[in-house]
């Protein structure tokens, strides 16, 4: 994070991936230097299946407090069943695969 604090600019956004039990402690990180979650989406196997990633969105507390940012929330299911995806999994990354 110190790295993300260093190049990136005041309007710039940075999003990772990570897991899930790792969240925590990367929010107080990122807050020490200054960033802010805008935008936060968990990532389940299926349905019934516990949250394995965090892809969270930060920016700069600045640059959110001058706008009306607010805070999103989201889960992404990737399958229904085995090799059975989900409609928002194929729109998110059908240009990644050919037989998606």
């Amino acid at each position: 994070v110190y790295g993300v604090h260093q190049l990136l600019e005041t309007n710039g956004t940075f999003a990772c991936i990570i897991p899930k039990d790792r969240e925590a402690r990367f929010l107080e990180i990122a807050v020490h230097f200054q960033l802010l979650p805008v935008r936060t989406t968990y990532v389940q196997g299926t349905e019934d299946s516990k949250v394995k990633r965090c892809l969270i969105e930060f920016r700069f507390r600045k640059s959110v407090q001058n706008t009306n940012t607010v805070h999103k929330t989201g889960i992404l299911v990737i399958e229904k069943s085995r090799h059975v995806y989900t409609n928002d999994y194929i729109q998110l990354t059908q240009d990644f695969y050919l037989k998606m």
